[in-house]
């Protein structure tokens, strides 16, 4: 038996992974200016321009790696887990590695829907966006799974 549910997953991008480069580049590129001896003859004007574009760096590469958006998926229930179905591909998790359901127990009033993290065993977490019977049917199937709220 397969039961399918219409959701909103937060997902990460190729930008995200951008990002995490671009802050590794930039690490060195402070690890170099720190201790190379031919930086000391640079002028105020040359440290300035380094470092301004060092903060533009950061700035960018911050924007990058925690940019993410909620896209359609699906929710797909099976006998063993839950699979999430979204443009990446199939994100599938056990009941058993599931550890807790957590929302902010604030609903969203407008369309009815809910914003909740899955929390895995090897914890990693989903972002979810549903409908608020979804999660509700999750805390009731899964009580010992406690539903973790936090206001």
């Amino acid at each position: 038996m397969k039961k399918t549910v219409e959701i909103q997953f937060k997902n990460r991008f190729l930008s995200n992974k951008i990002g995490n480069v671009l802050f590794g580049i930039i690490a060195v590129l402070v690890f170099v200016y720190f201790f190379a001896a031919w930086f000391d003859q640079w002028n105020k004007e040359q440290n300035f321009l380094f470092f301004l574009i060092i903060l533009i760096g950061i700035v960018i590469a911050g924007s990058l790696s925690y940019y993410r958006t909620f896209e359609k998926a699906e929710l797909n229930f099976i006998p063993e887990g839950i699979i999430i179905e979204s443009k990446i591909g199939f994100i599938p998790i056990k009941y058993n590695n599931i550890e807790y359901f957590k929302s902010d127990g604030i609903p969203d009033s407008e369309n009815n829907t809910i914003e909740f993290i899955i929390q895995t065993t090897d914890k990693k977490s989903y972002r979810i966006k549903s409908k608020f019977e979804v999660y509700e049917g999750l805390i009731q199937t899964f009580p010992h799974k406690n539903g973790k709220y936090t206001w």
